[in-house]
C-alpha cells in the first residue's frame, strides 16, 4: 500500500482542488494508494511515502507571508526537515494563474505542479510587471501602473524538469461553485465521511433570449488586474447599447435562483481574467449551454484542456480590438453558436465522466510514480 499524505485547510478553493481526489477515493484504494488529509502539522504527516503540500494551506499553517521564501524562513526549513523524513515531496502551487510562482522551492521538492503553466517556459526566466503575463501586457500597452509594485520573484533556473501541471478548477464541482448551495458546504465539512459526486446537470443551447451576461467584481486591489475587468465591462455596455442587445451586465445583486435562471437563457458568457486566467464563469458557460467568450489563453497549458480555440470557446484579443466583431459573429451565425456551445459542453462533461475520472486517476498515479 502506497501512503500519500496531503496538507489541506477548510477553504472552499482547496476543497475545490481536492474534489477529484475525493471522488476517486475508491479507485485509489483499489490500486493500493491510501490518501490521508491533514489540516494541521502533526508528526504523523511524515508517516508516508509521498507528502503532497498544497501551497495556500502550508503558507497559512506556517504563517509565511513573504513573496520570496528565504532559506532560513519557515517554508524552506519545513521542507528541509521533511526531506529527511519522507522519500518524496510534491509541491502543488494553488495560485490562480500561470505566474506567481515560488521556484526557489525547486531544490527542496521532487515535483512542482501548477494548475496551468506557460507553453513557453522561457517566460519563467524573466520578471513580469504585476507578476502576471496579462498585467505585463496592460502595463506595456496601456501604461497601467500598480500603486503597489509587485516584488521580484525567483525565476526558473535549474530544476525545470520538475515543473508540471496538476489539474485546473474545472475538476471541482462547478455546479456548486463556492458554496452556492448546502450540499457543497456539507461535503466541505464532512468530506472524509461522504464521498462526493459530480453534479452533471446541464442545459441545452436552445431557447435563449439574453444575448450577454456578465456580473463580476471590478474593484480588485491591483490596478493592472482590475483594468482588464473594468475595460471589458465598459466595452460590453457600449456594444450592447450600440447594437441594441438584450444584456445583463453588472447591476443589482441577484439571488442564486435568479442568477441561474438568467444563465439558462444566456447566449454569450464573457469571462475576464482575474487573479489568474481560468474562472468559474468559464464552466458556467459550458454547463448552461452558452458560448464562452474569453481573452485568448493560447499562451498556457492546462489539464483537462477544455479551452480549444474556436471550437469550445471564442477568444478575443487582450486589447479588446476585436471583441465587438466576435460578439456580432456569434449572434449572427446560428450554426457557429450551436457548434461552439455544444462542443464546449461536451468537452467539459467528458472531463468529469467515468472515462474522464479514469484518465484523472491514471494521470495522478503516474505523477506519484515518476
Amino acid at each position: 500500500m502506497k501512503r500519500v499524505n496531503i496538507i489541506i485547510d477548510n477553504s472552499k478553493i482547496i476543497y475545490y482542488h481536492i474534489f477529484p481526489l475525493l471522488v476517486n477515493h475508491k479507485n485509489f484504494r483499489d490500486v493500493e494508494i491510501n490518501i490521508k488529509y491533514y489540516r494541521s502539522l502533526r508528526k504523523s504527516i511524515f508517516d508516508c511515502d509521498i507528502l503532497i503540500l498544497l501551497s495556500k494551506p502550508i503558507f497559512n499553517l506556517l504563517n509565511e507571508k513573504k513573496y520570496i521564501l528565504e532559506p532560513a524562513g519557515p517554508i524552506i526549513e519545513f521542507l528541509s526537515d521533511a526531506n529527511r523524513k519522507v522519500p518524496k515531496i510534491i509541491w502543488m502551487d494553488t495560485a490562480d494563474g500561470t505566474s506567481t510562482t515560488h521556484f526557489e522551492l525547486l531544490p527542496f521538492v521532487h515535483k512542482y505542479l501548477k494548475k496551468q503553466i506557460f507553453k513557453d517556459r522561457s517566460l519563467y526566466k524573466s520578471q513580469l510587471y504585476g507578476g502576471r503575463i496579462f498585467t505585463e501586457f496592460y502595463h506595456q500597452h496601456f501604461s497601467i501602473d500598480d500603486t503597489s509594485v509587485y516584488p521580484k520573484i525567483a525565476t526558473l533556473g535549474d530544476g525545470e524538469e520538475k515543473l508540471g501541471i496538476s489539474w485546473n478548477i474545472g475538476l471541482g464541482d462547478m455546479m456548486d461553485a463556492f458554496g452556492k448551495n448546502k450540499k457543497s458546504v456539507i461535503y466541505g465539512r464532512f468530506f472524509n465521511l461522504i464521498i462526493p459526486k459530480y453534479n452533471t446537470i446541464h442545459y441545452n443551447h436552445s431557447k435563449k433570449n439574453i444575448d450577454i451576461l456578465l456580473k463580476t467584481t471590478t474593484n480588485l486591489s491591483r490596478e493592472t488586474v482590475a483594468f482588464h475587468r473594468e475595460k471589458l465591462v465598459k466595452f460590453l455596455q457600449l456594444i450592447s447599447q450600440r447594437n441594441k442587445l438584450k444584456s445583463v451586465i453588472q447591476g443589482k445583486r441577484l439571488s442564486n435562483k435568479e442568477f441561474r435562471s438568467i444563465m439558462r437563457h444566456t447566449k454569450i458568457f464573457p469571462s475576464p481574467f482575474g487573479w489568474g486566467e481560468i474562472g468559474v464563469r468559464d464552466y458556467e458557460a459550458f454547463i448552461y449551454g452558452g458560448v464562452l467568450l474569453k481573452p485568448s489563453v493560447e499562451h498556457m497549458e492546462t489539464w483537462p484542456n477544455v479551452f480549444i480555440n474556436k471550437k469550445t470557446y471564442i477568444p478575443f484579443k487582450w486589447d479588446f480590438s476585436d471583441i465587438e466583431e466576435k460578439i456580432n459573429l456569434i449572434l449572427s451565425d446560428e450554426k457557429l453558436f450551436e457548434n461552439v456551445a455544444e462542443q464546449g459542453q461536451e468537452e467539459y462533461l467528458k472531463s468529469i465522466s467515468d472515462t474522464g475520472m479514469k484518465d484523472f486517476t491514471n494521470r495522478f498515479i503516474k505523477q506519484l510514480e515518476d
